[in-house]
């Protein structure tokens, strides 16, 4: 007997879901092997990704400190800035 997995609007065999699932992820993970994430951004990536008002905010706070800080290149940790910017900000 075939198992089976049942969606909203579908019916699909285990088989043809994982063969489905392989091949939309393979690409991905191929491109993450040849070009891992980075692990800090300069100042100015930071303020290109994040924003430069909320990163200039959080150094101001002091919750976000340099890890690299060399002459005329600062870097932060990618993971602080990311949880930074999940959290919720109070503003006032």
């Amino acid at each position: 007997m075939e198992q089976r997995i049942v969606f909203e609007d579908k019916n699909v065999s285990y088989k043809t879901f994982l063969e489905d699932l392989a091949t939309f992820l393979a690409p991905k993970i191929a491109l993450l092997i040849k070009n891992p994430p980075k692990k800090y951004y300069s100042e100015r990536e930071s303020m290109r990704v994040f924003g430069s008002g909320n990163v200039r905010r959080w150094i101001k706070e002091g919750k976000l400190k340099p890890f690299s800080k060399r002459k005329g290149k600062t870097e932060y940790k990618v993971s602080d800035l990311q949880e930074l910017h999940r959290r919720e900000q109070d503003y006032f």
